[in-house]
Formats: C-alpha cells, structure tokens, sequence
C-alpha cells in the first residue's frame, strides 16, 4: 500500500516550510506527498524538495475551485484544469481534486449530476494533454452543509456516467464517516472507479486509530478488490507526525 503524506497537516510540527515537510516525509519513508492550493506556494523551492528526495506529488487542488454544478462556470473551470494540469505534471504527476460546488436551490439534483458530469467529460482531454487524471471529491454536509456532492456512492454514479480513464473518485474515507455512509456497500465491486483515497479517523479528523473507523476493514478491502493507487493522509496528528505514522504503517503491514 503507498502512502502519501498531506503536507498541510503533517510534518509541519516547528512551522516548516513546505519543503522541508517533503524532506521530512522522505526521511520518514513516505511514498509522496500532497498539498492543496498549489497558486499560493513557492513552487520553484518545491520542484528543487521534489528532485532532491525523489518523492512525487499525488494530489493538488485544479484551482480556481469551480462549481461544477452550475455550467456558467465550466469554461473558467476548463481554464483552471489547463493551467493546473501543466503544473501537476511538473511535480510528478499528481491527480487534480475537483469539487461539485454548492447545490442550486432550484435546479432539480439530477440536472445538477448532469451538469458535473458534462464539466469532467469536458476536462478529461484537457488533463489527459498532460497525462493527468481528475479525481471527484465528495465533501460531508457537516462542515459544508450546502455542498452538492457528499457520498461515495453518488460520486461513483457520475463518474461512471462520464465514462473516461483520466476521470476518477476521490473516495475520502472521513468524510463518508462523518456522513454515516456504508463505504463498502457503496463502493462494492467499483474500486477501480476509486483514483485516489484519503483517510482520517471520525471523529475529530486525527490519526486512524484515534476514532471509530474500521481501518482494517476498509483498507483490507480497497487492497482486495484491486485499488493500486495512494493512500491520502490527510489528517491532524495528535502526537507528532512520526509517532501518528506507527498506527498507519501497523494497518497497511496487516491488510497487505
């Protein structure tokens, strides 16, 4: 299982640069390392932490943040994809994380799925120019109670409508938790639907083993049924982002 370290959160104990946060993952065995914004960072000093250590991005934001379900907004969205594409492949490949945007009150929801799902058909060559893939993310109505998109399930259905290889779901495992979603059932027999997976525990958004979620399980299956690609972790460590690390390396050693 290849783990990748969400550099937002972790390693950022003594206020680290970023990179020094992938110098800090690389020393602790990480196999990449995430971030979110990428318009707000050094970029230069990143590439030159990147070559240094070897590590790949996995994931970064397409920016600007779009709402997919409201159409007036595809073409800055495509713009972004373009500009955003370039620079993941730059730093190794990473997927680019989309959002559906806040739902529109009078717009009925499955034109909203459609209109989300025209977006990514349309960015799918755009990324694929650059050999990048597109990874939906659903978002718990906890902490983004007017947001479209927030089960796994869903987001399979409209990736799966869209119907392209560089399109993918972003299953973040905590915010289906927080939500109450049966992940398995919802994922059953469409992993390889899944292009990229984070994981945190419920509650509280801390190291897995600190909640309730059944890692084991979930990771057992995602291994099972065929999901190759990184693991996310983008969580708030509570005892250190080395220490937090012990928990995540004990799952991935039992579930293979």
């Amino acid at each position: 299982m290849k783990f990748s370290a969400c550099i937002e959160w972790l390693f950022a104990e003594g206020g680290a640069s970023f990179p020094e946060r992938i110098r800090r993952a690389h020393a602790a065995g990480l196999d990449a390392v995430e971030f979110w914004e990428w318009t707000n960072k050094d970029l230069s000093e990143i590439r030159a932490a990147l070559v240094e250590t070897g590590l790949p991005v996995a994931a970064i934001l397409s920016e600007p943040t779009a709402h997919l379900v409201d159409r007036s907004t595809h073409p800055a969205f495509l713009e972004g994809v373009s500009a955003s594409a370039k620079i993941a492949a730059e730093l190794g490949g990473a997927s680019l994380i989309v959002v559906s945007g806040n739902a529109l009150k009078d717009v009925p929801r499955e034109e909203q799925r459609r209109a989300i799902a025209d977006a990514l058909r349309a960015a799918a060559p755009v990324a694929r120019r650059w050999n990048v893939k597109l990874v939906l993310e659903p978002i718990n109505l906890e902490e983004a109670p007017d947001n479209f998109l927030f089960s796994i399930g869903e987001g399979l259905d409209i990736v799966e409508a869209v119907d392209q290889a560089n399109v993918a779901l972003l299953a973040d495992l905590y915010h289906a938790s927080v939500m109450g979603e049966d992940i398995i059932a919802a994922g059953s027999g469409r992993v390889l639907r899944i292009g990229h997976v984070h994981v945190a525990d419920h509650p509280d958004r801390h190291e897995p083993g600190t909640g309730r979620v059944d890692w084991d399980a979930l990771l057992a299956w995602l291994a099972a049924d065929g999901y190759a690609d990184y693991v996310g972790l983008e969580y708030m460590p509570t005892l250190g982002t080395e220490r937090s690390l012990e928990e995540v390396r004990a799952i991935g050693a039992r579930v293979g």
